[in-house]
């Protein structure tokens, strides 16, 4: 599962024109994974089903580290 913060400096619409907004500086997770890249955008599943992630409007995150309980 990829994580992607919205850094346009606007609201931002996922997916398709009319898909969830994700506000300016706010995170949004995807269900798929980061398959591949290019020199401008992330890409996010495979085959039919692949999505561009502009590198320019979204920034992966890394996935948090699972945190031990220390006793």
């Amino acid at each position: 599962m990829a994580r992607f913060r919205n850094i346009s400096g606007e609201d931002r619409h996922v997916g398709r024109v009319d898909g969830p907004v994700v506000a300016a500086g706010e995170v949004v997770p995807v269900d798929e994974d980061v398959t591949g890249q290019s020199d401008d955008a992330y890409i996010v599943g495979s085959g039919d089903e692949a999505r561009a992630w502009p590198k320019s409007t979204w920034e992966l995150l890394e996935e948090p580290k699972s945190r031990k309980a220390s006793e």
